[in-house]
């Protein structure tokens, strides 16, 4: 069955942020549902699932003309990340029932702000049962394969924004046709999936491609030493930190380290040899993890 997906602005903390949802769904205007699931991913990669109802990073997607002098927001304007934390935590507030058991998924940095905000979404009332967080990038980036690969590529650019903006300036001009070239020649496989290949479309912007580099040269700044503050004892038997086993963007025994601290009923480790980036050609074999995390509240 096909399930109809709308896209609209709402405003969040009154800031335009773009939504994809389902006719029949509206959170706080379901407050009698069984489950909600919520996903905190990272990047523009909010968009992939088409089937969820997402919530866009700020500035991550470009606004649309009609609302530029609406917005609160400027299409330049570069947000660090506890500003898209605060934002994530503003919508829960805005739009989220609390009644209703909430299952909340993040995904690489996306884990590190739902640990972040899971204190203060129960403090303030909301019944999140459970925190999956899936490739989790929430210590040691910079150090990290990739971390060390791209770090100090972003930190230029990112310093030298006025210099960046000048050579992304060219990208509005091109069609999407031509987009679309890009994207299916950099991910060279035909079975992906459409909706990744929109998604991915829609970083080929000059203030999208900014804003990820301007939040991820930040994320390795901050996301450095193991943080307790993250795993409180009252909380911990919430969260399940599922890592990868070979995730270029967490350093090597992290995920032991964790299961040390953590136990092991709380660390898992993948053994299907799926991607940090598991959305690109793995999310059925993901899909099917995620069930098999969180089935007990599925039966209920």
């Amino acid at each position: 069955m096909k399930i109809e997906k709308f896209t609209s602005w709402i405003k969040v903390a009154h800031k335009y942020t773009r939504i994809t949802w389902q006719r029949n769904f509206t959170p706080k205007l379901n407050q009698e549902a069984e489950l909600i699931f919520v996903m905190v991913m990272a990047d523009n990669q909010f968009h992939i699932p088409t089937e969820f109802y997402s919530i866009s990073h700020l500035n991550h997607v470009e606004l649309p003309n009609n609302l530029r002098d609406e917005s609160d927001i400027k299409r330049d304007d570069l947000f660090l990340l506890n500003d898209q934390i605060t934002h994530k935590f503003d919508y829960f507030i805005e739009y989220m029932p609390k009644k209703t058991p909430i299952i909340l998924m993040g995904h690489s940095i996306g884990s590190y702000m739902a640990l972040k905000i899971l204190p203060q979404l129960i403090e303030n009332g909301f019944n999140v049962v459970k925190l999956l967080c899936l490739f989790p990038t929430i210590e040691q980036m910079a150090i990290s394969p990739n971390g060390l690969r791209t770090g100090g590529v972003l930190q230029f650019f990112d310093k030298h924004s006025t210099l960046t903006k000048i050579l992304l300036s060219w990208l509005w001009l091109l069609p999407n046709c031509f987009k679309r070239f890009i994207v299916r020649l950099n991910l060279r496989d035909s079975l992906i999936p459409e909706c990744v290949v929109e998604s991915a479309m829609e970083i080929v912007s000059s203030p999208v491609i900014r804003n990820i580099m301007h939040m991820a040269n930040n994320e390795l700044q901050i996301v450095k030493h193991h943080d307790d503050n993250l795993f409180l004892n009252e909380y911990r038997d919430r969260i399940i930190l599922y890592y990868g086993n070979e995730d270029k963007w967490v350093p090597a025994n992290c995920a032991e380290e964790q299961a040390v601290r953590l136990g092991k009923t709380c660390v898992f480790l993948d053994n299907d040899g799926c991607e940090h980036a598991f959305v690109i050609r793995d999310g059925e074999v993901m899909a099917r993890t995620v069930v098999s995390l969180v089935e007990q509240f599925l039966k209920r």
